[in-house]
């Protein structure tokens, strides 16, 4: 039997994967049957079943592709300079996406899951996984470009990035702000994202110098 490409194998799971985040972000975690991704992929049952064995599973590998997506956007420079500027265009970039249209599903995905977790034990582990990992690296992205801030700027490489309580408690309040933006353009009219972003910026700033 001739052997399947790799690339057509990792297209049909994008497109699975796609299918299931409309799934969930339409009827959530609990409401979505193994049944309605095959429907919406445009997959049998059965051929579903052949890519992934359990809704939980297929449920992880979306939440673990994100993830990785989102590791591969926050990749800590090997500068201070480059890593305040980066850490600037993450802030204007997630929020830009936030407030475009075509992202609303997956920013209505974001919101039901985060309800769902509250009963649902499996959908609570892979937020908190999602959470834990998005805070390592915007932490370490923030301890390296509070060293443009100093007095003795440099754009050297950082051997060592200490990150401190204060850097940690300072990642998960962007975080906060980034998701929380998302939240409200869904259910505020005329959410003022342009000043919302002003004040994020002039906020990390104030973090930057300290």
């Amino acid at each position: 039997m001739a052997r399947v490409p790799d690339k057509y194998l990792q297209a049909r799971n994008d497109e699975i994967l796609a299918a299931a985040a409309e799934c969930f972000a339409r009827s959530g975690y609990r409401g979505t049957s193994m049944s309605d991704i095959a429907k919406e992929a445009g997959f049998s049952v059965g051929g579903l079943y052949r890519y992934f064995s359990s809704k939980d599973l297929l449920f992880h590998a979306l939440v673990q592709n994100s993830s990785d997506v989102a590791k591969e956007t926050w990749a800590v420079p090997n500068s201070s300079s480059e890593a305040a500027a980066q850490l600037r265009s993450l802030i204007v970039s997630h929020l830009d996406m936030a407030a475009s249209p075509l992202c609303r599903s997956g920013v209505s995905l974001d919101i039901r899951l985060h309800g769902e977790a509250l009963d649902s034990e499996v959908v609570r582990s892979e937020i908190e996984s999602a959470y834990a990992d998005k805070l390592n690296v915007i932490t370490k992205l923030l301890a390296a470009a509070k060293r443009s801030g100093t007095k003795k700027r440099t754009t050297t490489k950082i051997q060592v990035r200490s990150i401190t309580v204060e850097t940690r408690a300072q990642g998960r309040v962007l975080i906060s702000l980034l998701s929380g933006a998302a939240v409200q353009l869904l259910t505020i009219p005329n959410f003022d994202m342009k000043n919302y972003k002003k004040v994020v910026l002039e906020l990390v700033d104030t973090w930057l110098v300290k």
